[in-house]
């Protein structure tokens, strides 16, 4: 279960930086300083939001536990 919300957390964490990254990677021509540009601005992106990744990842994995659907947790009995 664990490793579920570990996968949760980091799609919601990828789809909080994605569109900063998609902005710059628009806009910049590629050179030497872009990918320090890059991580400035997915750490801008992601302060701050870290609380609403990690809430969206307990809210998934529990909801996917609930209903059963996730792999490797069906079988068990309640």
């Amino acid at each position: 279960m664990l490793a579920y919300f570990a996968g949760f957390f980091l799609l919601f964490c990828a789809l909080i930086v994605a569109p900063a990254l998609l902005r710059l990677a628009r806009e910049a021509e590629p050179s030497e300083q872009l990918q320090a540009r890059a991580e400035s601005a997915a750490h801008d992106a992601i302060q701050g939001r870290l609380p609403l990744a990690f809430l969206g990842a307990l809210v998934a994995t529990g909801l996917g536990v609930y209903a059963r659907a996730l792999p490797g947790l069906r079988d068990r009995s309640r």
